[in-house]
């Protein structure tokens, strides 16, 4: 087999982002990589490494002042690196994946690192080494601990809304029930479209309790029963609710006989949520933009405004619990219900926004 000059190799080990040493057999570290001076270019005054298994069995790295050659690092023999790089060696089997901490420090200044550690057995012209590297996995757990926190908050917001939602149900049954007995007394026109908008409403009461039920039970996605809407009337219907003085609408919606295929009225809370937020985030006075265009696989929206824009330190938490800017009563639940009932939809939203100058969103929706 053709064999692989040490040069080439050591050149090779230098481009993996991974921290590795190569001990032998007496427990000296005979090699390491670039990435080591890379990771601890700040001259720290110590560096520990501990293994979550056993926390207070750790690893100290003795530095030095500088990091010139493998022997200025050394671990110390109660390092609980040493007794794995011991037993691999005895047993000659290799780690995979085991967690641990590597805590740097700086007088008393303290940075910590999630890592993950691989130790493998090698041998080399009858010589046996142990290779170990460790892996910088912070950014992956600072993603996951986000994650974690933000179902914990949900979780922490439906238990408390669940049972206020339970006693809500009974008044509005007992309203619907009244308004249709008064509809049918309605003695003209104007009084029967009064009754259809109460109802109307009661029914969007009920869908976003219904919404935050499914938040409550830690669903991302809710149950859609499509049926065909015309596109020009569904966005006037969503627009009856609101009363604007020194705001214009526009519109580019095309054919005005389109029909497209969704659940009618979870779409419309989107659309109600989207247009509402466009309208509070125009100062004085602006323009709503809504336009609507397919392609061969996809339905596009667009709700556009020239208002105040999403601060770049929102856009990232913009379709997270709790995440409002500039609303007196907002709760941050608006944008993450449309999401969900995008995406319920197997569509996708998203967004272009600048500060001061408006914020646009973009709904694509699967034709099939």
């Amino acid at each position: 087999m053709e064999k692989i000059s040490n040069i080439t190799f050591s050149n090779l080990i230098d481009f993996f982002p991974e921290m590795i040493f190569i001990f032998n057999k007496s427990g000296e570290i005979i090699f390491k990589n670039k990435s080591i001076n890379d990771i601890l270019e700040k001259n720290y005054d110590s560096v520990y490494i501990l293994n979550k298994d056993k926390i207070v069995n750790h690893c100290k790295l003795n530095l030095g002042s500088k990091i010139k050659n493998s022997k200025d690092i050394i671990f110390y023999r109660d390092c609980f690196l040493n007794e794995i790089v011991e037993d691999v060696f005895e047993k000659k089997e290799n780690i995979h994946n085991l967690e641990g901490e590597m805590k740097l420090f700086v007088g008393e200044q303290e940075e910590k690192l999630d890592i993950i550690l691989n130790v493998v057995y090698f041998t080399d012209n009858n010589k046996e080494y142990v290779l170990v590297s460790i892996r910088n996995i912070t950014d992956v757990k600072e993603f996951e601990r986000r994650k974690i926190a933000e179902y914990e908050k949900l979780a922490l917001i439906g238990s408390t809304v669940a049972s206020i939602i339970h006693d809500l149900r009974n008044p509005l049954t007992g309203i619907s029930g009244y308004n249709y007995i008064l509809s049918t007394k309605a003695k003209n026109e104007k009084e029967e479209k009064m009754f259809k908008r109460i109802d109307r409403n009661i029914n969007k009461i009920n869908n976003m309790l219904e919404e935050v039920m499914s938040f409550a039970n830690g669903k991302e996605k809710i149950e859609i029963i499509k049926n065909r809407v015309k596109v020009h009337d569904f966005i006037n219907y969503v627009l009856e609710d609101f009363h604007f003085n020194d705001i214009e609408i526009e519109f580019d919606l095309g054919d005005i006989n389109i029909e497209i295929e969704i659940d009618e009225n979870k779409m419309q809370h989107v659309f109600w949520n989207l247009i509402k937020n466009a309208s509070e985030a125009i100062v004085d006075s602006g323009y709503i933009k809504i336009k609507f265009r397919e392609t061969e696989d996809k339905y596009i929206f667009e709700v556009e405004d020239n208002g105040k824009g999403i601060p770049e330190n929102l856009k990232d938490k913009l379709f997270t619990p709790g995440a409002t800017f500039g609303k007196k009563n907002g709760n941050g639940f608006g944008l993450l219900s449309c999401k969900t009932i995008v995406h319920s939809h197997n569509g996708e939203i998203y967004f272009e926004s600048e500060e001061k100058k408006g914020t646009k969103f973009i709904i694509e929706l699967p034709k099939k």
